[in-house]
């Protein structure tokens, strides 16, 4: 029988006091404790996880962790802000919802069941049982800890969520060139990625695109052309995601970027020389470039990029090679 992993078992953090450790982390988030020693406890994380901690006789700043703790909504991410600052004095981490450093300089991110968790934890019994469902949407989780109940689809049919992603391009500094967002969540927090996120429901992908690609980046009334479908099973480790790509063409000085919403920081990178990217977005960025080619081929475009569209075609030629 080939191995199936499900998840971690634990996480471990390190402190400087049992006794005091234990009542900040169950004073905090009501964990409940499952066992201690001389030098250690452990808290139950749910269902599935667990988080321990232990006991050092000095905390190095190189070994303090970098911890997740997941709440219900955004009333109980504003309950453990309201008790970081208020009763225990600890500064929230600009620029994140609900980061701190506890009093051992462990720094423990805080986020809700938003639509990006619900991907992955939709089979998790707790979730289940909460009866949690997607933003405006009206499927359901069912109430027994079954499937989500979807009327009318048969049990075979694939279920998954649907993402909407935007690849601006445009020449900067005599090169063809992508804006990028450096992701602030999970998953693949701090690597570069294409702005983009879950098409509410209602919401149709291309609008979906636009609406992310100015809550990320501020940069809004871009028109957007559908490129491609990506939906490779596994290109999202929270479980099966559908994106679809839109590409502009535009001249980044012109566009006015800066960070915002999941968004730590905002960049333009050469398509030649791109950092290591998340997902499959390396992919949507040449499927773009060729769309774009595609497009100024065709004598109903009505485009005429000029230098803009050599400088496109010899990227791809240079990528053929």
């Amino acid at each position: 029988m080939s191995v199936q992993v499900y998840g971690c078992n634990h996480v471990a953090i390190e402190v400087g006091n049992r006794e005091e450790a234990i009542a900040f982390y169950q004073d905090l988030f009501g964990l409940r404790l499952l066992d201690q020693g001389e030098g250690d406890a452990f808290f139950a994380l749910g269902e599935h996880q667990f988080l321990a901690l232990f006991v050092v006789p000095e905390v190095r700043p190189d070994q303090r962790r970098h911890f997740g703790i997941m709440v219900r909504d955004e009333e109980q991410l504003a309950q453990v802000r309201e008790k970081i600052t208020r009763k225990y004095g600890l500064s929230l981490i600009p620029g994140f919802r609900c980061d701190f450093r506890d009093p051992w300089g462990n720094q423990i991110q805080v986020v809700d069941l938003h639509d990006e968790s619900l991907v992955w934890l939709l089979p998790y019994r707790e979730v289940q049982k909460a009866g949690i469902t997607f933003r405006d949407e009206a499927e359901r989780v069912a109430p027994q800890g079954g499937p989500p109940a979807s009327p009318g689809l048969r049990p075979e049919i694939a279920r998954f969520a649907l993402t909407a992603d935007a690849v601006l391009l445009g020449v900067r500094e005599g090169e063809v060139a992508v804006l990028l967002i450096q992701r602030r969540n999970p998953p693949y927090a701090g690597s570069w990625a294409l702005p983009g996120g879950f098409v509410e429901a209602g919401e149709e992908p291309r609008t979906a695109a636009a609406r992310e690609l100015a809550e990320e980046t501020g940069v809004a009334g871009i028109p957007l052309w559908e490129v491609a479908v990506f939906g490779k099973p596994g290109r999202d480790p929270r479980g099966p995601v559908v994106s679809v790509a839109h590409a502009a063409w535009v001249g980044p000085a012109l566009v006015d970027a800066a960070a915002g919403s999941d968004a730590a920081e905002v960049r333009w990178f050469p398509v030649v020389d791109l950092p290591l990217l998340a997902f499959d977005h390396r992919e949507m960025i040449r499927a773009a470039c060729r769309f774009l080619d595609e497009k100024w081929a065709s004598p109903q475009s009505g485009a005429a990029p000029g230098a803009d569209r050599d400088l496109l075609h010899r990227l791809l030629v240079r990528f053929a090679g």
